[in-house]
């Protein structure tokens, strides 16, 4: 188990040897963030994008900073800035799809949770989830196809839905 506590400390010194070291505002904010601390954790990681604004780490944690904190739009904008920066992270995609279904965007969702998986095949979370917005835009069968593919990736939570959707 990490000391996030520590690592703060560390990184408090390493920000007094160079207030511009943006890389460890970064990494003293997911320390906050794992505390959840997520306020303190998104000042760090303003400044970190203030300091350096194509640090595409910094937009994601942000972003989940304030998906965590309930802040959906907010965390929205975050994502599409880390997608723009960095179009390949699976995770920004899926995470940004996560962050849709929760505006209830349901086709935004299911296509941010497809791309996840275009670009990284065996995410079963994705499959899950699209799983769930494919449900609620009437799609059962699109769905129950999904959950299938997402137990069979590993997914202990999609037999639940399974057994009781896809009969």
């Amino acid at each position: 188990m990490r000391d996030y506590q520590a690592s703060i400390i560390e990184y408090n010194r390493a920000i007094d040897a160079d207030p511009e070291f943006d890389k460890a505002y970064i990494q003293r904010g997911v320390s906050r963030f794992e505390q959840e601390d997520y306020s303190d954790a998104i000042g760090d990681f303003n400044m970190a994008i203030v300091l350096n604004s194509n640090l595409w780490e910094a937009w994601y944690h942000r972003a989940n900073s304030w998906r965590k904190d309930e802040n959906y739009t907010k965390a929205l904008a975050d994502f599409n800035k880390v997608i723009e920066l960095n179009p390949t992270h699976a995770d920004a995609w899926f995470k940004r799809g996560i962050t849709k279904y929760k505006l209830n965007d349901y086709n935004g969702a299911i296509s941010d949770y497809s791309k996840a998986i275009e670009l990284k095949p065996n995410l079963h979370e994705a499959f899950y989830n699209r799983g769930l917005a494919r449900f609620k835009t009437n799609d059962k069968k699109g769905a129950c196809a999904d959950l299938n593919t997402a137990k069979q990736l590993g997914n202990s939570y999609a037999n639940d839905f399974i057994l009781k959707y896809c009969k």
